[in-house]
């Protein structure tokens, strides 16, 4: 677990643009009109609306982690939109599964399901991008069994877990509540840039593991692209092959 830990956090760091894109994606869905009517479906739609964005950059962030390589904007967008349908019907379960269990049940067990539930749709979405899965019902019987056969996976997700609360308390205890509601804001939004990063370094700590016992580095590394010469460079080749220079 050491070295999965190690080994995302160096993932995490060598994408500093995933951690900045990611960052303005949160930014950018938390902004609403300061007098803006109350709407009661207004949460409902946000939580669908977050389900859907997060669907589809889920893709090209784990893809970028688990090729450990720059992607660049095209094979990132084209990760993004190839694992989005599955991820997609993943986020959907998860959310429904949720807010039933809290319906049914209710209680101080409904942390402790949101919590499991979380860890099983970490590692279901890592294997949906890793091993290129479309069913999202498959990527979560394989994440169980990853759980099952690893407790270090179990442990990864409680370390990064116990991180976020530490995090969202110390982000509680910043903000004063006798400070203008403009600069409570401001600093609730940037002091949110922590949790956000965990998230992150997690999911990247998780395909370092998922990748060390079920593969290895280069599971899902596709070659190099290399770009073809101009057609002057080829037409030289052509006019003097090789051996006659």
């Amino acid at each position: 677990m050491a070295h999965a830990l190690k080994d995302g956090i160096a993932r995490a760091a060598g994408a500093p643009a995933i951690v900045a894109g990611t960052l303005a994606v949160i930014w950018l869905l938390s902004l609403s009109p300061p007098d803006a009517p109350f709407d009661p479906s207004a949460g409902l739609r946000a939580m669908l609306a977050s389900v859907a964005v997060w669907s589809f950059a889920w893709g090209g962030i784990l893809d970028r982690y688990a090729r450990n390589r720059p992607t660049r904007g095209r094979g990132f967008f084209a990760a993004c939109g190839a694992h989005f349908p599955a991820l997609l019907r993943l986020g959907l379960v998860v959310l429904l599964l949720d807010a039933a269990f809290a319906a049914l049940v209710g209680g101080d067990t409904t942390a402790i399901f949101g919590v499991a539930l979380g860890m099983v749709a970490t590692f279901a979405r890592i294997r949906i991008v890793v091993e290129d899965r479309r069913s999202a019902l498959g990527a979560t019987l394989g994440a169980l069994r990853f759980l099952r056969r690893n407790p270090a996976a179990i442990g990864l997700v409680v370390v990064f877990g116990v991180l976020q609360v530490i995090a969202l308390l110390a982000i509680a205890f910043t903000v004063d509540p006798d400070a203008p509601a403009g600069w409570r804001r401001a600093v609730a939004q940037g002091s949110m840039a922590l949790p956000v990063i965990l998230i992150l370094v997690e999911h990247a700590a998780g395909i370092s593991l998922f990748q060390s016992r079920l593969a290895h580095a280069s599971y899902t590394a596709a070659p190099p692209i290399a770009w073809p010469d101009s057609p002057a460079a080829e037409a030289i080749t052509n006019r003097f092959p090789e051996g006659t220079r």
